[in-house]
């Protein structure tokens, strides 16, 4: 239904801050580079409570590793391989509208994790991704709260509606595959760990056992010694996990 050049996706537990307005004038002088999305950085509300105003320290370590100014700039593929592992939000991205259209690039239709797919097919996707350190929204926590972060139950399950459109695009093309394998296998990783142990205890096994399905399913022997060659701890991880007896 969009109609405007640009879409910005925003959830209901996060609001835009001076910031933004800062990066989209930066967006619109003459000799900004074309772009399929622009990345920008976000503050998270357990850190400025701290009076930090930055994302979470495991997100801040990939935007350090990059080292980018304020001002927006292209970024090298490598670079993505490195910022696409920013916890999985699409309210961090201005899209190009008419680059979501060409791939069909949306959101998984189910409850929670529905995001998961709209993050990480437009960086697999993406020729031409610029990104800026401005912080320009503020991500709210509620631990206690209603908001879907905080679901524990089936609906978990359904995250890998979300992963098998993931893993599709990161075996579309072989540099696709040589760019993002390692990323790609952390966020698995990481992500099965944090829903097992966010998980009513009752669904765990079920859900392990999907888990492990996926990884035999689609971690070919290529790929996992291509992750392997990179960081061996990650290969680590994953034997680990497809070896754990179901609880």
């Amino acid at each position: 239904m969009v109609e405007a050049d640009h879409v910005l996706y925003f959830d209901s537990d996060d609001i835009i801050l001076p910031e933004f307005i800062d990066l989209i004038a930066d967006l619109s002088q003459a000799d900004t580079p074309d772009f399929d999305f622009c990345l920008f950085r976000h503050v998270d509300s357990r850190r400025r409570a701290q009076g930090i105003e930055a994302p979470l320290a495991s997100d801040q370590f990939h935007w350090d590793m990059i080292g980018l100014p304020n001002d927006p700039r292209l970024i090298t593929r490598d670079e993505a391989a490195r910022l696409c592992r920013v916890s999985a939000y699409p309210w961090n991205k201005i899209y190009k509208t008419e680059f979501l259209r060409l791939h069909q690039i949306k959101c998984t239709e189910i409850m929670v994790h529905n995001d998961v797919e709209l993050h990480w097919t437009s960086f697999m996707r993406a020729s031409n991704i610029i990104a800026s350190t401005r912080v320009c929204c503020e991500h709210f926590v509620s631990p206690g709260g209603s908001r879907l972060t905080n679901r524990s139950g089936k609906d978990r399950l359904q995250v890998f509606e979300a992963l098998n459109a993931v893993q599709e695009a990161l075996v579309s093309a072989p540099e696709t595959s040589i760019v993002f394998i390692d990323a790609a296998l952390e966020f698995y990783l990481n992500l099965f760990q944090w829903i097992y142990d966010f998980l009513d205890e009752e669904l765990r096994k079920a859900f392990m056992s999907k888990a492990q399905d996926f990884l035999f399913a689609n971690m070919s022997v290529p790929l996992v010694t291509l992750a392997a060659t990179r960081d061996p701890m990650l290969a680590r991880r994953l034997n680990t996990l497809l070896t754990r007896p179901l609880p």
